[in-house]
C-alpha cells in the first residue's frame, strides 16, 4: 500500500497559514522566516514519520546539491557527573538505551557543565539508511532536531550552546541555523493524531526550493 505524504509551505510563519505559525517574538529579529510541513497517516506514529523522513530524503538528493541532514540530539535533564556519562556522552547513553543510530557519518559532541551535573548535545551526519534508527532515537530522546545544512559548516558552532526542545523552535539554535543558510527541523504529530510528520523553518526560498522536488 503507498502511503501519500502531504506538502505545504508559507513564506511568512508570522502571518496566519495552514502550515506553521510563530509569533515574531519567538523568532530571531531582522530575519524573515518560512515554514514547510510534511504529513502522512500510516499504521502508527512512527511507521508515518518514518516515511515522512524518507521523503524528505528524497527530496534533499533531487533538489539540494551540496547539503547535508543532520541529527542534532541532546539530553533533556542534566546527568550526574561521573564516570559513566562522562565516558558514554551523548551518542554513547543513547546506545546503551537501545537507540544508537545507524549508518551515520561524522560525529559530534558537546557538554555543558552547570552546578555539578552534565548536559550533552551532539550532532550526527545522517544517511538514507539512517532513517528508522532516527525516528527511533527521537521518539527515546524529546531534544532534538533535523537539521539541513551546507556540507562545509562547522557544525560545533551549531551544538556548542545546547537548546531545548518545546512547542516552537528554540531561538537560540534557530538563529545559529539561519546564519549557516539552514533549515531546521522537528518532528510534529502525536500517536493519537491523523497524521504525524515533521515541520520545517528556514529560508523561504530554500524551502520551495525542495517542496519543488514533489
Amino acid at each position: 500500500m503507498t502511503t501519500n505524504v502531504t506538502s505545504m509551505i508559507t513564506m511568512d510563519v508570522t502571518k496566519d497559514n495552514a502550515v506553521l505559525n510563530i509569533a515574531l517574538d519567538h523568532l530571531p529579529v531582522d530575519r524573515k522566516f518560512g515554514g514547510g510541513s510534511w504529513m502522512a497517516s500510516s499504521s502508527s506514529l512512527e511507521e508515518s514519520r518514518i516515511i515522512v523522513l524518507r521523503y524528505i530524503f528524497g527530496l534533499i538528493l533531487r533538489g539540494l546539491v551540496g547539503f547535508k541532514l543532520w541529527l542534532l540530539m541532546g539530553h533533556s535533564a542534566f546527568q550526574p557527573d561521573n564516570r559513566i556519562t562522562r565516558h558514554r556522552k551523548l551518542w554513547g547513553s543513547m546506545k546503551a538505551r537501545g537507540a544508537g543510530i545507524s549508518h551515520s557519518g561524522a560525529s559530534y559532541e558537546e557538554m555543558i557543565e552547570h552546578d555539578g551535573k552534565l548536559k550533552y548535545f551532539g550532532a550526527k551526519e545522517l544517511s538514507e539508511l539512517s532513517v528508522e534508527s532516527v525516528v527511533k532515537a527521537i521518539s527515546e530522546e524529546h531534544c532534538a532536531y533535523l537539521a539541513i545544512l551546507p556540507e562545509f559548516t562547522n557544525v560545533n558552532e551549531v551544538i556548542d550552546s545546547g537548546w531545548t526542545v518545546d512547542a516552537g523552535f528554540d531561538k537560540a539554535l534557530l538563529y545559529r541555523i539561519s546564519n549557516k543558510n539552514g533549515l531546521l527541523l522537528k518532528s510534529a504529530g502525536e500517536f493519537d493524531d491523523p497524521e504525524s510528520g515533521f515541520v520545517a523553518i528556514g529560508d523561504g526560498e530554500l524551502l520551495k526550493k525542495i517542496i519543488q522536488q514533489d
